[in-house]
């Protein structure tokens, strides 16, 4: 969408609807930085006050553009994370996230701009083994001490992706689907652990586990996961919103509920 288009948008948006936030949907916001930075000189000329955010990725995440996209009104960007793991990433064509102390640059300049961030972790990847696995909770422990709230979800084989389409190239064989509108389990602190973790479609590892031996180490993982996730992640995002609580409640009882508006671009 044109710059001078989604601007002109988004003031009738405001004026019209009074949000609490817009939501840019379906597209990470920094897929092309330049457009990103113009788009935010734009809000910030037309005197857009709305807060907003959407999906982003680390690569491309400047110190210069975080703090024009915190002065544009940016307040919340929602990052996946996946893997702590070179060898997965590489693996699965995740490309978006540098190293360990990059991230962590860049997620400490987002935290003291003013961005709240939502981090997305992602285990049970064909043949992950117990070290990689480790890795990838170890960025969670140091990761989510920079995030408003961390969510881990179980690697799923989702149709028409090219794990799907070539699942040999990728060590695995597909079983016929269990339920095919059964939705991924994950875990997010403000939801309890689900009893069953039914994806679309099981696999065995080629030379590895079977689906029986990958489900029951999947649901081991999140097991431990969700402990971590509710007595550390949980915790901290309490106690960062206590002091606040009195006011959303009141504004819960007697105003409206909180909403965004999606917005896409």
């Amino acid at each position: 969408m044109p710059i001078e288009k989604a601007s002109t948008e988004l003031l009738a948006l405001q004026e019209t609807y009074a949000p609490d936030a817009f939501f840019f949907s379906e597209v990470n916001l920094n897929n092309q930085t330049m457009y990103l930075s113009e788009l935010c000189q734009c809000m910030l000329d037309s005197g857009l006050r709305t807060p907003w955010g959407g999906f982003a990725s680390l690569i491309g995440l400047s110190p210069t553009l975080i703090r024009l996209m915190a002065k544009a009104g940016c307040r919340y960007l929602q990052i996946g994370i996946e893997s702590g793991s070179k060898r997965i990433r590489t693996r699965f064509n995740i490309f978006k996230v540098p190293n360990l102390p990059e991230v962590e640059s860049i997620l400490a300049n987002l935290r003291a701009a003013g961005i709240r961030l939502n981090l997305y972790f992602m285990h049970g990847f064909p043949h992950e083994n117990e070290r990689e696995f480790a890795q990838s909770v170890d960025w969670l422990h140091r990761l989510s001490r920079y995030a408003a709230t961390c969510v881990v979800s179980i690697f799923s084989v989702e149709p028409g992706t090219p794990i799907f389409l070539h699942p040999e190239e990728f060590g695995i064989r597909l079983h016929p689907p269990i339920h095919r509108n059964d939705s991924l389990a994950f875990l997010e602190p403000m939801f309890s652990l689900p009893k069953t973790h039914m994806v679309t479609i099981p696999f065995d590892e080629i030379n590895g586990m079977n689906w029986a031996e990958k489900f029951s180490q999947n649901l081991r993982r999140q097991q431990s996961l969700q402990r971590f996730l509710t007595n550390e992640v949980y915790a901290r995002h309490l106690l960062r919103i206590s002091p606040c609580s009195p006011l959303y409640a009141l504004k819960k009882k007697w105003f409206r509920p909180y909403f965004h508006y999606d917005v896409y671009l």
